[in-house]
């Protein structure tokens, strides 16, 4: 049997296919930087312990944090720990979702969850890529940043009093300190900046609320779509939760600009699932 995962560092969605049949599991996330071998061993085996481990051969695992040969070497030893059997590869999350778009042909393909990355997919591998700056210098256009640019907004006293009020009556008041207290004790930023989404959604009939994040989709193009000099045929793929959902204002801002074919889709899993199958 075939394992596929796609991780972020919250959660990783699995898919186990015994053609035709396909199960699907939900873990943690494994992010080789924020968990060490043994944790990661641990959480597989939480997930699959009414699994026969020794029925899996093949593992393709796609993730965020796959950053060197060091965090690969990690997470194949613990896969190898969990499923002895298995011969286990493990790529990047961009090449994840390159693969779920394009298959094996070529694309401008872009991630927006609460990270933002983009790559030129070849059909094989990134052969170019702009370099992610990270959640402190760049990630336009993500969910952590839409977070960041609404608190800006609400601690400058720029939002409309509609808005205003239904801020706090959601999270209640706060000042920069309670801001700066986060930055300093969360270890991760980002999400607390990216839990703030869910209210841009629900509240994105605001011409405010819109521009705002009109604005962070404009800055994703800026700063990484722009520099590709793309032609006409490249088709683009955009992969998250925040592309997805907010799926009608990115096009807004790239159907003005573009006139190549885009296609937006929340989860790489089941494009995933087709490419291994």
């Amino acid at each position: 049997m075939k394992l596929i995962a796609d991780s972020g560092s919250t959660k990783t969605n699995w898919a186990l296919i015994s053609s035709p049949e396909v199960q699907k599991f939900k873990s943690i996330g494994l992010n080789p930087h924020f968990l060490n071998g043994f944790e990661i061993i641990i959480a597989i085996k939480e997930t699959f312990d009414k699994v026969n481990i020794h029925s899996v051969t093949e593992i393709y695992f796609y993730g965020t944090g796959i950053t060197g040969a060091d965090k690969i070497d990690l997470l194949k030893e613990a896969l190898n720990r969990v499923f002895p059997l298995a011969q286990a590869f493990i790529y990047s999350d961009i090449i994840g979702a390159a693969r779920s778009v394009f298959g094996e042909k070529r694309g401008l393909i872009g991630i927006l969850g609460t990270g933002a990355n983009t790559g030129f997919f070849d059909g094989k591998e990134i052969s170019k890529q702009i370099l992610p700056l990270g959640f402190w210098l760049g990630d336009e256009g993500s969910g952590a940043y839409l977070g960041k640019e609404l608190i800006k907004s609400y601690l400058r006293k720029e939002l409309p009093d509609s808005i205003l009020k239904a801020f706090e009556n959601t999270f209640g008041k706060i000042d920069r300190l309670d801001v700066f207290k986060e930055i300093k004790e969360n270890e991760r930023p980002n999400y607390y900046f990216a839990s703030f989404v869910p209210f841009l959604k629900k509240n994105l009939g605001n011409e405010h609320i819109r521009s705002l994040v009109r604005n962070a989709f404009t800055e994703f193009y800026n700063h990484s779509v722009l520099p590709y000099t793309l032609n006409a045929s490249v088709k683009i793929g955009i992969v998250g939760s925040v592309g997805f959902h907010f799926k009608d204002v990115l096009l807004e801002v790239l159907d003005q600009i573009l006139p190549n074919e885009i296609e937006i889709v929340a989860d790489p899993l089941p494009g995933l699932i087709c490419f291994h199958s």
